[in-house]
């Protein structure tokens, strides 16, 4: 008998999945053979032997999560499940499409761990994630949420945390008793230098639990080389196995990937990738009138009337084509991949890494733009072309480049706990460390206690906090908000750059002003009527090295500032500094700084409640609230009162999440005694 290597073996399982793929007949005894026995016909027409014992073998591999449904894991999924179950800590290393999150699901419902953490790192894949536990009765007996009310003080019963590492260290401090089963979803993103704030939280929220409180940690990641991890004693699964796979199609020009691009987004499920939003600005631009399709209905009127028509995610959606990144509000994030998977008047996606990482996109086409830095995160190119191709669906996903990159789905990339230079390390480590904590505190003039409660509450690092004391004490011009975009770049240069600083000074004044004096000396003020008001407003007042904004660049520009910058960058500065102005009365702030951090919070806050009187609302009525804002739902006391308010409050359990939150707001518009019809206008126009 013939002997396999692994390489022979997926060559030929590729060859099956393309016969598959053009409808050809392929024998149950190569479907069995070559480990696809989900693929397996299951019915009356196999009826040889060999047929009848595969399937019968196969019916032991049945997934039980999935009710009324005959779905089976390939022998590989079954082998990387017993692993699942046998070890304490698993890296679990495959292709994209390979099943991960199915197989924990189906662990969570066999063995029912009490208390599961799932670490995310975008809130639409926690929002989607949460929805597929949420809708499927085989969960109903766990509490699925992201954050709590206020007078919960432990977490019991059975319960999921689905979440991003921020919304986790909110609330990590109840998790006072052991994790049955913590997880964490690309986990290759541990690699990642810790200067970035996002990615120091998810190294803070790996080693704060790698050794104590996780009884079972699992780290899934797409095919990569884990190094650094031998200490934290983790079993590794990898495997190259895949129900589906890829055929890779090099265009010669431009011309010809745009021409195959429109062919098959007008019939085919088919994505287009880039890495910034800016990309996708700038191809919504060169790609006007290009696709045949002339859309308008609702859901575009209703961005246009909140936004502006010359966004490039409206001018597209106007072409028939959808767009999805993190600088867009989340209901709208949330509508497109609804859209991207049930209507069939949209089969063309343009997005960035929010689609590569984890989102249920079924696709057939996944189109990489030449723009694409292929050098810059192979992992997440490679995440993104295993996004091409679905089990039942596609068996073969097809991949369009004007470069080739077949070779970069073959790479092996090292994933590396900590970087060679230690400063990753040090960063860490010193945050976690009293002694230090407390030289810092001596040096700086900030109680001990007081310094553990900034860097806890904001799970900020002491490098990070140093930098935060060192910039407030630190003169400045004048008291207005503009100056606090360059102190928050100070602190964040890691990844807050200073093109986008710039960028942020005016177009935080475009979005936080009513509006601007355009004449000082006769006392002429410009009322911000609408968002046009504000992009006319940007374009007249930022124009670095004689460049002049388009439209759609200016509506990035303020996008960016609202849905990104801010509240990475410049409102957690923004609130350490109120933290210490109000434990530390006597602070020596530098001239003007207090006054420029107070402008901006008192502009924030109206901007973030549109004049809503947040003070009469008690602590899970703020939850609530800017849960709902969270979600890009603009807050007006015209269409959601404290009544309302705290009608939803009194519908939620203890624990909750933003699902939540949008369930009730649906039941409320059917069954509110008082306020059906606005909760019936909220719904229909952000959650429906």
């Amino acid at each position: 008998m013939k002997n396999f290597d692994e390489n022979s073996l997926i060559e030929d399982r590729k060859q099956l999945l393309i016969a598959l793929d053009n409808n050809e007949f392929v024998s149950e005894k190569s479907k069995a053979f070559l480990g696809l026995t989900s693929y397996l016909c299951n019915d009356n027409l196999c009826s040889s032997l060999f047929e009848k014992i595969v399937i019968e073998k196969n019916q032991k591999r049945r997934i039980t999560h999935i009710q009324n449904e005959n779905i089976y894991f390939f022998p590989k999924q079954q082998e990387a499940f017993d692993k699942i179950i046998s070890s304490k800590k698993l890296i679990l290393s495959a292709p994209t499409s390979f099943g991960k999150t199915l197989l924990l699901k189906e662990y969570i419902f066999r063995f029912k761990p009490k208390k599961v953490v799932f670490i995310v790192p975008t809130n639409s894949l926690a929002y989607e994630l949460e929805t597929t536990f949420k809708t499927n009765a085989s969960f109903s007996a766990y509490e699925i949420f992201d954050k709590n009310k206020t007078d919960v003080t432990d977490f019991q019963g059975n319960s999921i945390f689905i979440g991003t590492q921020e919304k986790f260290l909110e609330i990590s401090d109840y998790f006072k008793k052991d994790i049955d089963l913590f997880v964490i979803d690309e986990a290759y993103k541990l690699k990642d230098s810790t200067g970035e704030i996002r990615n120091y939280k998810l190294s803070k929220t790996f080693l704060d639990f790698v050794n104590k409180n996780a009884n079972k940690m699992i780290l899934l990641s797409p095919n990569a080389n884990f190094l650094g991890f031998d200490e934290y004693n983790f079993d590794k699964f990898d495997t190259k196995f895949n129900a589906v796979d890829h055929l890779f199609h090099t265009l010669e020009t431009e011309e010809k990937f745009d021409k195959e691009l429109i062919e098959k987004g007008k019939k085919e499920k088919t994505i287009l990738f880039f890495q910034t939003p800016n990309q996708i600005g700038e191809f919504a631009l060169s790609f006007e009138n290009k696709n045949s399709k002339n859309l308008y209905n609702n859901f575009i009127k209703n961005l246009e009337d909140d936004f502006h028509p010359e966004w490039s995610v409206i001018k597209l959606l106007k072409q028939g084509i959808l767009v999805h990144h993190g600088m867009m509000p989340k209901y709208m994030q949330n509508k497109i991949i609804r859209l991207f998977n049930k209507d069939p008047n949209y089969n063309l996606l343009v997005g960035t890494n929010s689609i590569s990482e984890g989102i249920n996109t079924p696709t057939k086409n996944i189109f990489i733009s030449s723009k694409v830095n292929l050098d810059r995160d192979i992992l997440l190119i490679k995440n993104t072309i295993g996004r091409a191709g679905r089990l039942g669906k596609y068996p073969i996903g097809h991949i369009y480049s004007v470069n080739s990159i077949k070779d970069i789905d073959n790479k092996v990339v090292n994933v590396d706990l900590f970087r060679e230079n230690g400063n990753d390390i040090q960063e860490i480590s010193e945050t976690n460390d009293d002694i230090k904590i407390k030289s810092f505190s001596e040096q700086s003039d900030i109680p001990f206690e007081l310094c553990k409660k900034i860097l806890i509450t904001n799970s900020l690092s002491l490098r990070k906090l140093r930098k935060i004391i060192e910039v407030l004490k630190i003169d400045i011009d004048h008291g207005w908000m503009t100056y606090v975009p360059q102190m928050a770049q100070k602190v964040f240069s890691d990844d807050y750059s200073l093109n986008h600083m710039w960028e942020d000074k005016v177009a935080m004044k475009a979005v936080l002003q009513k509006g601007y004096y355009s004449d000082y000396a006769n006392d002429i003020f410009e009322s911000f009527k609408n968002y046009n008001d504000r992009v006319e407003y940007f374009i007249s007042k930022y124009h670095p090295k004689n460049k002049i904004y388009s439209t759609t660049e200016a509506i990035e520009c303020l996008m960016r500032f609202t849905y990104s910058n801010s509240e990475y960058y410049i409102q957690p500065f923004v609130n350490i500094a109120c933290l210490i102005k109000n434990e530390l009365p006597n602070f020596t702030f530098g001239e003007n700084v207090l006054e420029a951090i107070k402008d901006f919070k008192a502009k924030y806050n109206r901007f973030i409640t549109e004049d809503f009187d947040v003070d009469l609302l008690t602590d899970n009525e703020k939850k609530v609230l800017f849960t709902i804002k969270e979600y890009g739902v603009p807050i007006s006391k015209n269409h959601i009162s404290k009544a309302m308010i705290t009608e939803i409050v009194n519908n939620l359990k203890e624990k909750f999440s933003t699902f939540d939150v949008v369930k009730t707001i649906k039941e409320l518009s059917e069954k509110s005694q008082n306020y059906k019809e606005s909760f019936l206008l909220i719904y229909e126009k952000y959650f429906a």
